[in-house]
């Protein structure tokens, strides 16, 4: 399951790096907002596939109720929170949740690197405490360091699930 947390995480995060690449400044804050619920909601539906196909209940984790909480978060004020404190940290937060509840130690050790991550380069509070002024060019650093760790979370959920799908194969020889 590590390789679907991870693809999930890595994903969502490369949509908030992209975004901030490319979308226009109006628009960007709301659609940032919305990949919080969207990443965990498309999780909740890998997961509940997963599941009713391998026969096996995973409703004891907490997909459905992290997307359910993310979804009222964003109806109560998750854009103001994903402006002051940046949208990977949330992100990061639940993933390391999910890791800590599934006992798995790289999604948990992997979002705590993003939620670090996510509060130097995109929260308000933060910078203003490091003194880091938002400007083009230090939102353009902050997009690519985002798009960057999401490559590499991408690439640790292929080797995961390489390492998986072995573990699976020695089992059934």
């Amino acid at each position: 399951m590590n390789s679907t947390n991870l693809f999930a995480y890595g994903s969502g995060s490369l949509l908030i790096g992209l975004v901030w690449m490319f979308g226009e400044s109006a628009s960007q804050n709301g659609f940032i907002a919305l990949v919080v619920p969207l990443t965990f909601g498309g999780l909740w539906a890998a997961t509940a596939m997963r599941s009713s196909r391998l026969g096996v209940r995973g409703y004891r984790i907490g997909y459905g109720a992290l997307f359910l909480l993310s979804l009222a978060a964003t109806v109560a004020g998750l854009l103001v929170a994903s402006s002051n404190f940046g949208a990977l940290t949330l992100l990061s937060v639940g993933f390391f949740w999910l890791g800590w509840r599934e006992r798995s130690q790289l999604v948990w050790g992997m979002s705590a690197f993003g939620f670090m991550l996510g509060l130097v380069t995109s929260a308000a509070a933060v910078r203003q405490i490091f003194g880091i002024v938002e400007t083009t060019r230090s939102m353009q650093v902050s997009a690519y360091i985002t798009t960057a760790f999401a490559v590499v979370v991408i690439a640790t959920a292929v080797w995961s699930m390489l390492d998986e799908n072995q573990r699976l194969t020695s089992i059934v020889r």
